[in-house]
């Protein structure tokens, strides 16, 4: 039985964020670091819904925070 990979948040959040910035399509980035799409979508979904009252980060506070 394969053994399951595991991610950071930061990674996920980079992911998501490549893909809500327009920068790569879903199926771009999924090929490139060998994930499964349903898995991404799980993700961007995650990060589109209401942030501030669940006290995540969207994408773009994740960029702002990480450059600072």
């Amino acid at each position: 039985m394969a053994k399951r990979r595991g991610f950071t948040p930061e990674f996920k959040a980079e992911l998501v964020f490549e893909v809500l910035s327009g920068g790569s399509s879903q199926a771009e980035v999924c090929r490139r670091h060998n994930l499964n799409e349903n898995q991404l979508i799980t993700q961007v979904y995650h990060q589109k819904r209401p942030h501030s009252a669940l006290g995540y980060l969207t994408p773009i506070e994740f960029q702002r925070q990480t450059l600072s």
